[in-house]
């Protein structure tokens, strides 16, 4: 329980460092800062009143969709996509040109 209260006076601190802008948003500080309160936001209780949390809890969300999309994206590509052989072919026969055995004609224009 206490270590509990300690994240979320932790939480206080930080949403009130962001308020008075002590870091700017454009700097190492501030962007270490808001990592920190997005992490943080998962694990402190649900403040639904409160817009700071609801934004930090949005970017975590956020930010463990895109992981998640990025890695599944990933595991497609090199697994399961149809590979393409070197002639653009994805099979032996996709390329073979079959005619009729009556089109004598043809055959011997296209050898």
């Amino acid at each position: 329980m206490q270590y509990q209260k300690k994240k979320n006076e932790l939480f206080d601190v930080l949403v009130e460092l962001t308020r008075t802008g002590t870091y700017p948003s454009l700097s190492w500080k501030g962007f270490q800062v808001n990592r920190l309160m997005t992490q943080l936001s998962a694990h402190v209780e649900p403040r639904p009143y409160d817009s700071y949390w609801r934004s930090y809890r949005f970017d975590a969300r956020l930010s463990d969709f895109t992981i998640s999309y990025l890695f599944i994206s990933y595991l497609y590509k090199y697994f399961w996509e149809p590979k393409e052989k070197e002639d653009g072919a994805t099979s032996n026969n996709s390329e073979a040109k079959i005619l009729p055995a009556g089109d004598k004609d043809l055959n011997n224009h296209m050898n």
